[in-house]
């Protein structure tokens, strides 16, 4: 219900190649994204992305893991958020 909190757990296979990890969500009346840095090869698994007071309305979320010069993968999921008093 909104306004919405939005909790993304992202997995990315550590590889030397990996350079970031853009996360979106990206709606009617809004657009939101985080770009975090990866340390290739050494870096952790698991990532967490939190996105704040999304609005009401239908949202595509977006995880891509970029390289220096393509997209190495991508995951999209959608999300509905509903208004007050609507389930």
């Amino acid at each position: 219900v909104e306004p919405a909190t939005v909790q993304i757990t992202v997995a990315v296979e550590p590889d030397a190649k990996n350079r970031s990890l853009r996360i979106e969500a990206d709606g009617e009346r809004l657009f939101r994204a985080s770009q975090l840095t990866l340390d290739g090869a050494t870096e952790k698994r698991i990532h967490a992305v939190e996105f704040k007071n999304l609005p009401a309305g239908n949202y595509t979320l977006r995880a891509e893991v970029l390289g220096e010069s393509d997209v190495r993968g991508m995951a999209e999921q959608e999300l509905v958020v509903s208004g007050a008093g609507q389930r």
